[in-house]
């Protein structure tokens, strides 16, 4: 009986050993660093499920309304506030 929990003990001893020292090993530099671009989440079997733009891939373009389709800004009321033609302000 000794034995057994001898070697149990030393199992669970090597896992704990095993464990603090992964958590103790520095990353490496590429993971460092924070994602650049867009960042494309997929499931287990590989398909697309979302992707998400760092801060450096969102680029802001000031644009003059009379630059843009005429259906920009309805989607954008639309889509922020459906509500601004009511209240005619920001909600």
């Amino acid at each position: 009986m000794r034995r057994r929990q001898r070697i149990i003990v030393s199992g669970i001893a090597v896992v704990v050993a095993l464990a603090i020292s992964t958590l103790l090993l520095p990353l490496p530099a590429s993971l460092r660093q924070p994602a650049t671009g867009m960042l494309t989440l997929l499931d287990c079997r590989g398909r697309e499920i979302a992707e998400i733009a760092s801060p450096e891939a969102r680029a802001q373009l000031p644009r003059k309304l009379d630059e843009m389709a005429d259906w920009l800004p309805r989607v954008t009321v639309a889509l922020e506030d459906h509500r601004f033609y009511k209240h005619g302000a920001v909600d």
